[in-house]
């Protein structure tokens, strides 16, 4: 069984931050996921919003640049023992909502914010998984 799974939008922010950060200090290894991928596979260094994103964990010494975005699927959360949805509350599918091993953090979505709000939130996203 896989221990944790990050989820956010469209997998280009927010829960790759958090499985990049969760990578970086353990050693079971975290995936991330988005409830609407429009392109899976693509490498985040070839997504338009992720720039802010990855030069941003760069300042940290992770690069994130070729992680790859991934879809969520429904018949793949049963695997997990932990999913943190770190997308906004609309988009969050029913059957991902009334799940056990589901925990929400609430979380800003980062596509249109600036450097230094891009920042602080992954400011955020790193305490709380340092807290993990």
């Amino acid at each position: 069984m896989r221990k944790l799974l990050f989820v956010c939008r469209e997998n280009v922010g927010r829960s790759q931050i958090a499985m990049a950060y969760y990578n970086d200090s353990h050693r079971d290894k975290a995936e991330s996921a988005g409830i609407i991928v429009d392109k899976p596979g693509e490498k985040l260094k070839d997504n338009k919003y992720a720039g802010r994103v990855i030069k941003t964990m760069l300042k940290d010494n992770i690069d994130i640049s070729n992680s790859a975005r991934s879809k969520l699927a429904e018949e793949k959360v049963a695997d997990y023992e932990k999913i943190i949805v770190l997308a906004e509350p609309e988009v969050v599918p029913a059957w991902l909502q009334n799940l056990s091993q589901v925990e929400f953090w609430e979380t800003k979505d980062l596509k249109y914010l600036d450097f230094p709000e891009v920042k602080k939130i992954c400011l955020k996203i790193k305490s709380k998984v340092s807290n993990l």
